[in-house]
C-alpha cells in the first residue's frame, strides 16, 4: 500500500487472518498522527512500515512473523506516548529472524527533550540478520546499546549506508563494549555504500578487531566515489588500485578472527574479489 490517505480516520484495523505479507508507505504526517493502527493478522510472515508514526499501534501478537522492516519517518514534536507505543510495537516483532531499521530508530538527537527518546532494550533471541538501512556515524554506539547487546544469535549485519553529519555531541564508538554476538555468532558484516571515509574505516576496524568468529567483511564498490572525486568514470584498474589501498589499511588492524576474508562489491552489488 502506497500513498495512503488517513484523513478523517480515528482507527484503521487490518483484520486479515490469511494475510502473509504487509507493506505500507503512509502519507504525510498530518494525515496519520491522530490515527490508531490495529493489526489482526495472525498469519503474517513479513511486515514493512514506512512513513510517519501513527498515534498508536494496537496489536496482540504476530505469532509467525519472520521479518520486519521498521523505517519510520521522524518528525519534531512527537510526544513520549508515541514512542512508548513504538516501543511496545517493537516488542511484538522482537522474535523475528530478519529485522530492518533506519537511523530514526536510534535515539534521534534533534529532540529537545531527551525524556521522549525511544528506548528498546528488547531481547532479539531469534534475530540472525540485522539490516540497517542508513545510520549516522554518531548513532553506532546506540546500535550497540539498543540491538547488538540484545541479539545473542546474530550472524549477519548489513549497513546500507553510514552518514557523516557534521553535528556536535556524537556518541563515541563503543570500543569497550563486547556484545555476545561479536564473541560467538557474528560471521558476516557488509557495508553496501562505502567510500573509504576515515569514520567508515573506524567502524570497519571496530568489527574486524572485535568479532571473533567473523568470516566475511564485505565492502561496497569505490567506483561511485572515484567517479565523484575525479569527475569521470574510473577504469577497472583504478577501482582495483583503490581496493588494494583499502585492503592495505585493513591489514594493519589486529583482526580478531584469523579466518576472516575481505570481499569487494562491484557497482551492481556482485562480489568483485577477495
Amino acid at each position: 500500500m502506497y500513498k495512503v490517505s488517513w484523513k478523517g480516520l480515528d482507527v484503521i484495523c487490518f483484520a486479515l487472518p490469511q494475510l502473509k505479507f504487509f507493506e505500507i508507505a503512509s502519507g504525510g504526517r498530518e494525515s496519520i498522527e491522530n490515527v490508531k493502527v490495529k493489526f489482526e493478522t495472525p498469519n503474517l510472515l513479513s511486515l514493512t512500515w514506512g512513513g510517519y508514526l501513527p498515534k498508536e499501534f494496537i496489536v496482540d501478537s504476530f505469532p509467525v512473523l519472520v521479518e520486519a522492516d521498521i523505517c519510520y519517518g521522524f518528525a519534531e514534536g512527537y510526544a513520549k506516548s508515541r514512542y512508548d507505543s513504538l516501543c511496545k510495537f517493537t516488542e511484538k516483532v522482537s522474535h523475528v529472524k530478519h529485522l530492518t531499521v533506519s537511523d530514526t530508530y536510534f535515539l534521534p538527537k534533534v529532540l529537545d527533550d531527551s525524556s521522549v527518546l525511544p528506548k528498546s532494550y528488547h531481547t532479539f533471541l531469534n534475530l540472525t540478520c540485522l539490516d540497517v538501512a542508513f545510520i549516522d556515524y554518531g548513532k553506532i554506539g546506540s546500535l550497540f546499546d539498543i540491538i547488538l547487546q540484545y541479539s545473542p544469535n546474530l550472524t549477519s549485519l548489513i549497513f546500507r549506508q553510514i552518514m557523516m553529519y557534521q553535528e556536535v555531541g556524537y556518541d563515541p564508538l563503543p570500543l569497550n563494549i563486547m556484545p555476545r554476538c561479536l564473541l560467538l555468532s557474528l560471521k558476516s558484516v557488509e557495508f553496501h555504500k562505502f567510500d573509504g571515509h576515515p569514520k567508515e574505516m573506524e567502524v570497519v576496524q571496530l568489527f574486524l578487531e572485535s568479532a571473533r568468529v567473523l568470516q566475511t567483511m564485505t565492502l561496497g564498490s569505490l567506483s561511485y566515489h572515484l567517479e565523484e572525486l575525479n569527475k569521470k568514470k574510473p577504469t577497472a584498474k583504478e577501482v582495483d588500485d583503490a581496493n588494494n589501498e583499502i585492503l592495505e589499511q585493513l591489514q594493519a588492524f589486529s583482526w580478531a578472527s584469523a579466518d576472516c576474508v575481505v570481499k569487494f562489491l562491484s557497482p551492481d552489488f556482485k562480489i568483485l574479489r577477495l
